[in-house]
């Protein structure tokens, strides 16, 4: 079976309690030829909740899809997003840490 690759080609956010974009390619690893049809999630993981699905999405003919999601506020720990591809039996996936978002200080 041929390998795949998942690539972030554009990105904007990761900051907790904001909008996150994420433009993904999903290829074959051996050419990088782009994988029509290759199902994409985002799950969200944190070190208080149990894991759960943000977005997903299916490639066009070019391998890419674009996800977008809303991440929620962690009060307590810290949270990443795993993005997963699956096609066939073939899987890939990599991780994105979230920030947290920058306090003011009072005063």
């Amino acid at each position: 079976t041929d390998r795949i690759a998942l690539q972030m080609i554009g990105s904007d956010g990761f900051v907790e309690g904001q909008s996150a974009r994420m433009d993904l390619l999903v290829s074959r690893a051996a050419d990088g030829e782009g994988l029509a049809g290759a199902q994409v999630k985002v799950k969200l993981i944190s070190t208080v909740a149990k894991p759960r699905i943000l977005a997903e999405g299916e490639t066009n003919g070019t391998g890419q899809v674009s996800l977008s999601c809303t991440l929620p506020v962690i009060d307590e720990g810290t949270g990443a997003l795993i993005i997963q591809t699956t096609a066939g039996k073939e899987t890939a996936e990599i991780k994105q840490l979230i920030k947290k978002p920058v306090r003011k200080a009072a005063g």
